[in-house]
């Protein structure tokens, strides 16, 4: 679907929010060989998702970070795709997410 949308490149920097275990994570740097930043608020998850990016050799594509994407996305800026999955309504308004990373 993101290819389909806009032209990749290893210069496209996506940022994953409640990244969980990193799948989708990993499989976007595998696929698309660009920059993705993944943070969720439990460590084990992103001790996983550090360690499923060694094992596909996307580290170097590949950032994690334990962190709260309530704040995250107070401090997050210049990506060009923001996902923003299967969490549910964590972050409330998911518009005001859209304007709030938007204007960053």
């Amino acid at each position: 679907m993101i290819t389909k949308h806009l032209s990749v490149s290893e210069r496209t920097r996506i940022l994953d929010l409640a990244c969980g275990k990193g799948a989708v994570s990993v499989y976007l740097a595998k696929e698309l060989g660009c920059m993705v930043k993944g943070i969720d608020l439990i460590p084990e998850f992103i001790d996983f998702a550090l360690n499923k990016a060694q094992e596909f050799g996307v580290e170097k594509f590949c950032e994690f970070q334990v962190g709260d994407i309530t704040e995250s996305v107070k401090e997050e800026k210049d990506y060009d795709i923001v996902i923003y999955g299967a969490v549910g309504n964590v972050l409330d308004d998911w518009e005001e997410t859209v304007i709030l990373l938007k204007i960053r």
